[in-house]
């Protein structure tokens, strides 16, 4: 599919089409695997409720069109840095027992992990849309997730800027 709109207004109609009136799952999957534009992955992960569970989250990750700030934006939705802030590397904080209070979420653990893989190991399109973490906008936040995780990765605290 060809994702080629011609103004806003039906950039809209589809995100609200594919997030608030289709009811099959799978067709939702299908459509967002054929995006071929990072910005609209974006704008759609902005809509998401995440509420509604990890499978949609994982299909725009393996998106190949899927760009560094649009995991960055699902990492920090996800929780991410909460994970970050329990120290001993995302790695490390998986396998602790501090993860179990997570477990209500299933595919949180999962999509945290992949997600924080995936931005280190630079294996995300490089796009045109800017992220700023949330903690990245507070000297003291950022003097905490340092402190607890001296080797934080340097884009998770200054995100992505255009």
């Amino acid at each position: 599919m060809e994702n080629n709109f011609d103004n806003s207004e039906n950039v809209r109609q589809f995100i609200d089409r594919l997030i608030y009136e289709e009811e099959d799952h799978s067709i939702v999957i299908n459509e967002l695997k054929n995006i071929n534009d990072p910005k609209l992955l974006f704008m759609f992960v902005s809509n998401y409720n995440w509420d509604n569970g990890f499978s949609i989250p994982f299909t725009i990750l393996n998106n190949p069109c899927c760009d560094v700030s649009t995991a960055l934006f699902m990492f920090d939705m996800s929780c991410g840095y909460e994970f970050l802030e329990m120290g001993d590397g995302i790695n490390g904080v998986i396998n602790s027992p501090q993860i179990n209070s997570y477990d209500t979420c299933p595919g949180l653990v999962d999509f945290v992990k992949d997600t924080y893989n995936r931005i280190i190991k630079n294996d995300l399109a490089v796009g045109q849309s800017e992220y700023i973490p949330e903690v990245a906008r507070s000297k003291v936040q950022i003097y905490k997730l340092k402190k607890v995780n001296p080797e934080v990765h340097e884009i998770f605290i200054t995100g992505i800027k255009i």
